[in-house]
Protein backbone atom coordinates (compact mmCIF):
# COMPACT_ATOMS: atom_id res chain seq x y z
CA UNK A 1 0.00 0.00 0.00
CA UNK A 2 2.72 2.61 0.79
CA UNK A 3 4.34 1.76 -2.54
CA UNK A 4 1.06 2.34 -4.36
CA UNK A 5 0.63 5.70 -2.68
CA UNK A 6 4.14 6.75 -3.64
CA UNK A 7 3.51 5.67 -7.24
CA UNK A 8 0.40 7.84 -7.25
CA UNK A 9 2.48 10.75 -6.02
CA UNK A 10 4.79 10.29 -9.02
CA UNK A 11 2.34 12.27 -11.19
CA UNK A 12 4.19 15.29 -9.87
CA UNK A 13 7.04 14.30 -12.15
CA UNK A 14 4.88 15.18 -15.15
CA UNK A 15 4.89 18.39 -17.11
CA UNK A 16 3.03 21.66 -17.18
CA UNK A 17 1.07 22.58 -14.08
CA UNK A 18 2.02 19.47 -12.11
CA UNK A 19 5.73 20.04 -12.67
CA UNK A 20 5.35 23.73 -11.75
CA UNK A 21 3.58 22.70 -8.50
CA UNK A 22 6.38 20.27 -7.68
CA UNK A 23 9.15 22.75 -8.42
CA UNK A 24 7.66 25.99 -7.11
CA UNK A 25 5.19 25.02 -4.39
CA UNK A 26 6.47 21.73 -2.98
CA UNK A 27 10.14 22.51 -3.18
CA UNK A 28 11.87 19.17 -3.71
CA UNK A 29 11.76 17.31 -6.98
CA UNK A 30 8.98 14.77 -7.47
CA UNK A 31 11.46 11.93 -7.06
CA UNK A 32 12.74 13.31 -3.78
CA UNK A 33 9.20 13.95 -2.63
CA UNK A 34 8.33 10.36 -3.43
CA UNK A 35 11.27 9.12 -1.36
CA UNK A 36 10.29 11.34 1.57
CA UNK A 37 6.67 10.26 1.31
CA UNK A 38 7.60 6.60 1.21
CA UNK A 39 9.82 6.94 4.28
CA UNK A 40 7.11 8.80 6.16
CA UNK A 41 4.39 6.29 5.27
CA UNK A 42 6.53 3.32 6.21
CA UNK A 43 7.42 4.87 9.56
CA UNK A 44 3.87 6.04 10.29
CA UNK A 45 2.23 2.71 9.50
CA UNK A 46 4.90 0.82 11.43
CA UNK A 47 4.04 2.77 14.59
CA UNK A 48 0.31 2.26 14.17
CA UNK A 49 0.46 -1.45 13.33
CA UNK A 50 2.94 -2.15 16.12
CA UNK A 51 0.49 -0.64 18.58
CA UNK A 52 -2.49 -2.39 16.96
CA UNK A 53 -0.76 -5.74 17.37
CA UNK A 54 -0.37 -5.06 21.08
CA UNK A 55 -4.08 -4.24 21.43
CA UNK A 56 -5.79 -6.82 19.22
CA UNK A 57 -6.36 -10.30 20.69
CA UNK A 58 -4.75 -12.75 18.26
CA UNK A 59 -7.48 -15.37 18.63
CA UNK A 60 -10.21 -12.91 17.62
CA UNK A 61 -8.58 -11.15 14.65
CA UNK A 62 -10.06 -11.82 11.21
CA UNK A 63 -8.91 -10.39 7.86
CA UNK A 64 -10.42 -7.06 6.90
CA UNK A 65 -12.32 -6.75 3.66
CA UNK A 66 -10.07 -5.29 0.93
CA UNK A 67 -12.09 -2.07 0.70
CA UNK A 68 -12.08 -1.45 4.44
CA UNK A 69 -8.40 -2.36 4.76
CA UNK A 70 -7.44 0.07 1.98
CA UNK A 71 -9.48 2.90 3.48
CA UNK A 72 -8.04 2.42 6.98
CA UNK A 73 -4.46 2.17 5.71
CA UNK A 74 -4.69 5.20 3.41
CA UNK A 75 -6.32 7.39 6.07
CA UNK A 76 -3.97 6.22 8.82
CA UNK A 77 -0.91 6.75 6.62
CA UNK A 78 -1.32 10.48 6.49
CA UNK A 79 -2.42 11.02 10.08
CA UNK A 80 -0.59 13.30 12.49
CA UNK A 81 2.46 11.67 14.05
CA UNK A 82 1.13 12.15 17.57
CA UNK A 83 1.05 9.51 20.36
CA UNK A 84 -2.70 9.84 21.01
CA UNK A 85 -3.54 9.81 17.30
CA UNK A 86 -1.33 6.73 16.88
CA UNK A 87 -3.12 4.98 19.74
CA UNK A 88 -6.56 5.87 18.39
CA UNK A 89 -5.75 4.64 14.89
CA UNK A 90 -4.33 1.45 16.35
CA UNK A 91 -7.44 0.99 18.47
CA UNK A 92 -9.70 1.59 15.48
CA UNK A 93 -7.82 -0.88 13.27
CA UNK A 94 -7.74 -3.52 16.02
CA UNK A 95 -11.44 -3.00 16.66
CA UNK A 96 -12.20 -3.37 12.95
CA UNK A 97 -10.23 -6.64 12.88
CA UNK A 98 -12.36 -8.05 15.71
CA UNK A 99 -15.83 -6.63 15.08
CA UNK A 100 -15.52 -5.09 11.64
CA UNK A 101 -18.62 -3.58 10.07
CA UNK A 102 -19.57 -0.87 7.61
CA UNK A 103 -19.42 1.59 10.48
CA UNK A 104 -15.64 1.21 10.58
CA UNK A 105 -15.39 2.79 7.13
CA UNK A 106 -17.28 5.77 8.56
CA UNK A 107 -15.04 5.73 11.63
CA UNK A 108 -12.01 5.89 9.34
CA UNK A 109 -13.41 9.00 7.68
CA UNK A 110 -14.07 10.55 11.08
CA UNK A 111 -10.63 9.70 12.41
CA UNK A 112 -8.98 11.12 9.30
CA UNK A 113 -10.48 14.51 10.19
CA UNK A 114 -9.23 14.56 13.76
CA UNK A 115 -5.97 16.08 14.91
CA UNK A 116 -4.32 16.01 18.32
CA UNK A 117 -6.37 18.95 19.62
CA UNK A 118 -9.70 17.29 18.73
CA UNK A 119 -8.66 13.96 20.26
CA UNK A 120 -7.41 15.68 23.40
CA UNK A 121 -10.63 17.66 23.85
CA UNK A 122 -12.84 14.62 23.24
CA UNK A 123 -10.87 12.64 25.82
CA UNK A 124 -11.18 15.54 28.25
CA UNK A 125 -14.93 16.02 27.97
CA UNK A 126 -15.64 12.27 28.02
CA UNK A 127 -13.79 11.87 31.31
CA UNK A 128 -16.36 11.04 33.95
CA UNK A 129 -18.84 9.36 31.61
CA UNK A 130 -17.74 5.79 32.30
CA UNK A 131 -21.35 4.65 32.66
CA UNK A 132 -22.17 5.31 29.01
CA UNK A 133 -18.70 4.38 27.74
CA UNK A 134 -17.92 1.21 29.67
CA UNK A 135 -20.48 0.12 32.24
CA UNK A 136 -23.59 -0.63 30.17
CA UNK A 137 -23.93 -2.87 27.13
CA UNK A 138 -24.89 -1.96 23.58
CA UNK A 139 -28.58 -2.54 24.25
CA UNK A 140 -28.46 -0.09 27.13
CA UNK A 141 -26.65 2.49 25.03
CA UNK A 142 -29.21 2.08 22.25
CA UNK A 143 -32.04 2.65 24.72
CA UNK A 144 -30.40 5.79 26.08
CA UNK A 145 -29.62 7.18 22.63
CA UNK A 146 -33.16 6.70 21.35
CA UNK A 147 -34.49 9.72 23.24
CA UNK A 148 -31.51 12.02 23.79
CA UNK A 149 -33.20 15.26 22.76
CA UNK A 150 -36.41 14.55 24.67
CA UNK A 151 -34.35 13.70 27.75
CA UNK A 152 -32.34 16.90 27.37
CA UNK A 153 -35.49 19.02 27.19
CA UNK A 154 -36.95 17.38 30.28
CA UNK A 155 -33.80 17.42 32.40
CA UNK A 156 -32.92 21.02 31.54
CA UNK A 157 -36.44 22.19 32.29
CA UNK A 158 -36.42 20.37 35.63
CA UNK A 159 -32.95 21.68 36.51
CA UNK A 160 -33.77 25.31 35.78
CA UNK A 161 -37.12 25.33 37.55
CA UNK A 162 -39.61 28.20 37.36
CA UNK A 163 -38.67 31.47 35.69
CA UNK A 164 -37.46 34.02 36.52
CA UNK A 165 -34.56 32.74 38.60
CA UNK A 166 -33.56 34.58 41.76
CA UNK A 167 -30.06 35.40 42.96
CA UNK A 168 -30.66 33.16 45.94
CA UNK A 169 -31.74 30.22 43.79
CA UNK A 170 -28.94 29.25 41.44
CA UNK A 171 -29.68 25.96 39.74
CA UNK A 172 -27.62 23.02 40.92
CA UNK A 173 -26.18 22.37 37.46
CA UNK A 174 -25.00 26.02 37.33
CA UNK A 175 -23.05 25.53 40.55
CA UNK A 176 -21.46 22.47 38.97
CA UNK A 177 -20.41 24.49 35.91
CA UNK A 178 -23.05 23.20 33.53
CA UNK A 179 -22.98 19.52 34.53
CA UNK A 180 -26.40 18.09 33.71
CA UNK A 181 -27.79 15.11 35.59
CA UNK A 182 -27.92 12.80 32.59
CA UNK A 183 -26.66 9.30 31.92
CA UNK A 184 -25.83 10.29 28.32
CA UNK A 185 -22.68 12.44 27.82
CA UNK A 186 -24.04 16.02 27.60
CA UNK A 187 -22.75 19.44 28.58
CA UNK A 188 -24.55 22.72 29.11
CA UNK A 189 -22.39 25.32 27.38
CA UNK A 190 -24.23 28.65 27.40
CA UNK A 191 -27.49 29.77 28.96
CA UNK A 192 -29.55 32.94 29.17
CA UNK A 193 -32.14 32.85 31.94
CA UNK A 194 -34.17 35.81 33.25
CA UNK A 195 -33.20 36.70 36.82
CA UNK A 196 -34.63 39.01 39.45
CA UNK A 197 -32.05 41.59 40.48
CA UNK A 198 -32.07 44.36 43.06
CA UNK A 199 -35.18 46.53 42.86
CA UNK A 200 -37.07 43.66 41.21
CA UNK A 201 -35.38 44.44 37.89
CA UNK A 202 -35.30 41.54 35.44
CA UNK A 203 -32.05 40.86 33.60
CA UNK A 204 -31.09 38.02 31.28
CA UNK A 205 -27.30 37.59 31.42
CA UNK A 206 -25.45 35.14 29.18
CA UNK A 207 -23.53 32.63 31.30
CA UNK A 208 -21.04 30.02 30.10
CA UNK A 209 -19.68 26.82 31.56
CA UNK A 210 -16.11 25.55 31.46
CA UNK A 211 -16.98 23.85 28.15
CA UNK A 212 -17.65 27.28 26.67
CA UNK A 213 -14.01 28.19 27.29
CA UNK A 214 -12.69 25.47 25.00
CA UNK A 215 -11.40 26.32 21.54
CA UNK A 216 -14.54 26.85 19.40
CA UNK A 217 -12.78 25.68 16.23
CA UNK A 218 -11.92 22.37 17.89
CA UNK A 219 -15.49 21.97 19.10
CA UNK A 220 -16.79 22.82 15.61
CA UNK A 221 -14.49 20.21 14.09
CA UNK A 222 -15.94 17.52 16.36
CA UNK A 223 -19.41 18.72 15.45
CA UNK A 224 -18.67 18.77 11.71
CA UNK A 225 -17.59 15.12 11.64
CA UNK A 226 -20.70 14.06 13.56
CA UNK A 227 -19.12 13.25 16.92
CA UNK A 228 -20.76 16.09 18.82
CA UNK A 229 -24.16 17.70 18.24
CA UNK A 230 -25.79 20.73 19.83
CA UNK A 231 -29.29 21.62 20.89
CA UNK A 232 -30.80 24.80 22.27
CA UNK A 233 -33.48 24.02 24.83
CA UNK A 234 -36.05 26.80 24.89
CA UNK A 235 -37.78 27.53 28.20
CA UNK A 236 -40.93 29.49 28.93
CA UNK A 237 -42.79 30.08 32.17
CA UNK A 238 -45.27 32.70 33.36
CA UNK A 239 -44.45 34.98 30.44
CA UNK A 240 -40.68 34.72 30.85
CA UNK A 241 -38.41 32.98 28.34
CA UNK A 242 -34.87 31.68 28.42
CA UNK A 243 -32.68 29.06 26.84
CA UNK A 244 -29.86 26.61 27.55
CA UNK A 245 -27.45 25.54 24.80
CA UNK A 246 -26.26 21.96 25.18
CA UNK A 247 -23.66 19.83 23.41
CA UNK A 248 -23.95 16.06 23.50
CA UNK A 249 -22.09 13.18 21.93
CA UNK A 250 -23.99 11.52 19.11
CA UNK A 251 -24.70 7.76 19.19
CA UNK A 252 -22.28 7.33 16.28
CA UNK A 253 -19.75 9.53 18.04
CA UNK A 254 -19.94 7.42 21.20
CA UNK A 255 -19.46 4.21 19.22
CA UNK A 256 -16.50 5.81 17.44
CA UNK A 257 -14.96 6.90 20.74
CA UNK A 258 -15.37 3.44 22.24
CA UNK A 259 -13.82 1.81 19.18
CA UNK A 260 -10.84 4.14 18.80
CA UNK A 261 -9.97 4.06 22.52
CA UNK A 262 -10.25 0.28 22.81
CA UNK A 263 -13.34 0.21 25.04
CA UNK A 264 -15.41 -1.85 22.58
CA UNK A 265 -12.58 -4.34 22.28
CA UNK A 266 -12.44 -4.84 26.05
CA UNK A 267 -16.19 -5.44 26.19
CA UNK A 268 -16.02 -7.87 23.28
CA UNK A 269 -13.33 -9.91 25.02
CA UNK A 270 -14.99 -10.00 28.43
Amino acid sequence: MPGELVDAAAILAGSGATKWAADKLLGPSAEALGDQLKAYLNDRLAKIFTRAKQIAPENRVTPLSPGLAMRLIVDASFSADDPKITDWWAGLIADAAVRGSNKHAIFSDMMAMLGPSEAKLLDKVMNGWSYAVEEIDDAGRNNLSSSIELALDHIVSEAVGPLPCTDGRPAGWERRHGALNLTWPSWAVWWALPRVRAGNNIETPHVGSAFAGEDPLTINSLERVGILARRRVMLSNDGYTGWVAVYYITPLGLDFYRASTGRSLKEHNS
